[in-house]
């Protein structure tokens, strides 16, 4: 059983984590044209960091959360539900993948999280405009969120193994854990 102090630990650092991926996403964003109350952003790659430090059981909860609030805050109503929805899907999905690979840091092991993040946005994104827009807004929009899908697996890939480097071993296993 954790203790009080472990408990605060893991919540707070899921909590930086949304806040991170809030910023990154809200802030670092350029909009789509043609797609009305759509951007591309780097929270991405936020997310992917997410999922290697706290795993499937976590990560889900830090995506949705501060993927909404930067829905939220753009603001993009609109997109609130559909983005819980999709930026939780790629939490627990690339969590399940590193938990797979036994959270290796090494690019070949954090591609293919990385890679199904960007088909779970890519495909989410692209059913919801559909059926809001229609296909043609649909399939403008998946152009941009390629440039988006691309930048978050590369900020992903750069901020997984700094993370890793700066972050005391010991409180990554409990976040995971």
């Amino acid at each position: 059983m954790k203790t009080a102090y472990q408990r605060v630990l893991i919540l707070s650092s899921a909590a930086l984590l949304a806040g991170m991926i809030t910023i990154a996403t809200y802030f670092l964003r350029v909009p789509i044209p043609f797609v009305p109350q759509a951007y591309i952003h780097l929270g991405d790659g936020v997310i992917l960091l997410c999922a290697y430090l706290m795993g499937p059981k976590k990560a889900p909860a830090a995506a949705a959360v501060g993927s909404v609030l930067a829905d939220i805050l753009a603001p993009a109503f609109i997109y609130a539900i559909p983005t819980f929805l999709i930026k939780g899907a790629m939490g627990l999905v690339a969590g399940f993948i590193f938990k797979k690979s036994g959270y290796s840091k090494k690019i070949l092991h954090t591609l293919p999280p990385a890679l199904c993040n960007a088909f779970i946005m890519l495909a989410g994104y692209f059913t919801y405009e559909c059926f809001i827009y229609g296909i043609r807004t649909a399939v403008t929009a998946v152009l941009f969120q390629l440039l988006q899908a691309g930048a978050g697996i590369v900020i992903g890939m750069i901020l997984i193994p700094l993370c890793d480097r700066l972050l005391p071993q010991s409180t990554v296993q409990l976040l995971r854990n």
